[in-house]
C-alpha cells in the first residue's frame, strides 16, 4: 500500500500482503480501563506506570453512522462516517468504506482495513477504515 501513515502509533503497518492490521491501545493494569487512542497517563486512577499496550481486536460493530455529502478539504464525498464499538468495550469513529450506503445496518459486523482517508498535497493519507464483513 502506498502512501503515508495519517499519524504515527494509531494501528500497526502490514510488511507483507494478507497480513492482518491492529488498532494499538492501551491497557491500565490497576483499573482495567482500555484507550485509544493511547494516552499517556490513566485518566481514572491517574496511576504512573501502569500502561500496557494492547491490540485491539479487527472486528466490531456499527453502533451508528451517517453519510456525509458536504466535501471538506481533502476529501471526496459521498462518504460514511461512523461509530463502532469493539468487544474490548471501546468505542471509536471511522470513516467506513462501502459504495452501498443502503446495506448498513446498525449492529452488522465491520472489519477493520488501511486504506486513504483523505489526500494531502497530493499524496494519499492512509488511516484505519472500517467497512461491512463480507457474508
Amino acid at each position: 500500500m502506498e502512501g503515508i501513515p495519517f499519524k504515527e502509533g494509531l494501528f500497526t503497518w502490514p510488511e507483507a500482503p494478507g497480513e492482518p492490521v491492529y488498532l494499538l491501545a492501551n491497557k491500565c493494569k490497576s483499573c482495567g480501563k482500555i484507550y485509544f487512542p493511547k494516552v499517556a497517563l490513566c485518566p481514572d486512577c491517574i496511576k504512573e506506570d501502569s500502561l500496557e499496550g494492547l491490540k485491539l481486536s479487527p472486528r466490531g460493530k456499527l453502533y451508528t453512522y451517517t453519510v456525509v455529502r458536504v466535501p471538506s478539504p481533502g476529501f471526496k464525498v459521498p462518504y460514511v462516517f461512523g461509530y463502532i464499538d469493539l468487544p474490548e468495550g471501546v468505542r471509536l469513529c471511522s470513516q467506513i468504506r462501502t459504495a452501498e450506503f443502503d446495506k448498513l445496518k446498525l449492529g452488522m459486523d465491520m472489519e477493520l482495513v488501511l486504506g486513504q482517508v483523505r489526500e494531502e498535497g497530493g499524496k494519499p493519507l492512509i488511516g484505519y477504515l472500517f467497512r461491512p464483513v463480507e457474508t
